[in-house]
């Protein structure tokens, strides 16, 4: 009788040794899958802010015949001068007006650009 004890327990042992580690899984696949949303949305975001720097171009060709080629024209336009930053990267967008006229707006992160009102994401 004694040595069935021993095995009882040592299945009951091995059979929480399983549940933990299913557990551990489960923690590490919900963090990776957490991390990879906070990225999308950090996206999603700069591109949000690039199409209201967008629109604030379009305001202000339609007042002036012509695109800003600074962002500081473009404060009357938007809500916030944090709309200029990056939410990624803390840093300015880059904004470029090109020999036809046409502005050129980058993100410094990578997620894409805006020519003259047309983004290369969409």
């Amino acid at each position: 009788m004694r040595h069935r004890k021993r095995n009882s327990r040592g299945i009951v042992m091995l059979d929480l040794a399983v549940v933990a580690v299913l557990l551990v899984l489960v923690v590490l696949i919900q963090v990776a899958v957490y991390y990879r949303n906070a990225e999308i949305r950090r996206e999603l975001d700069s591109r949000k802010q690039m199409k209201w720097i967008a629109k604030a171009q379009e305001l202000y060709f339609a007042e002036n015949a012509r695109y800003a080629d600074r962002f500081r024209q473009l404060t009357p336009y938007v809500r916030d001068v944090d709309t200029f930053v990056c939410p990624v990267t803390g840093e300015l967008f880059s904004l470029r007006i090109d020999d036809l006229g046409r502005y050129l707006l980058e993100s410094p992160a990578g997620h894409g650009s805006i020519l003259s009102g047309e983004p290369d994401w969409e």
